[in-house]
């Protein structure tokens, strides 16, 4: 089987000891390893999910993601905004 040659961006991005996998055009980065399973002759092959590689962004481990306050919408339900307007006279909000 022929090892898939990457791009000079993904060579010096990727992390060692893991591969990029393609997929619609974004490189998914992967821990490869196996393990012995009693009954098979040969050793299972696993993934571990790391993190993407981007042109732009280099290699982003997974993890949170940070948003910034003005990407985020912020909404209230129930009673809260009727009585913060005072819309309901006879309730206060403060005794």
């Amino acid at each position: 089987m022929k090892r898939k040659e990457y791009s000079d961006w993904v060579k010096s991005a990727l992390p060692e000891g893991c591969v990029a996998r393609e997929r619609s055009g974004k490189y998914y980065v992967c821990k490869q390893t196996s393990h012995r399973v009693n009954g098979m002759r040969y050793p299972v092959p696993t993934d571990v999910y790391c993190g993407v590689i981007s042109k732009e962004n280099g290699y982003m481990p997974k993890g949170n993601i940070l948003v910034g306050y003005s990407d985020v919408a912020d909404y209230e339900f129930g009673m809260s905004c009727t009585i913060l307007t005072g819309y309901l006279p006879s309730l206060t909000l403060f005794s």
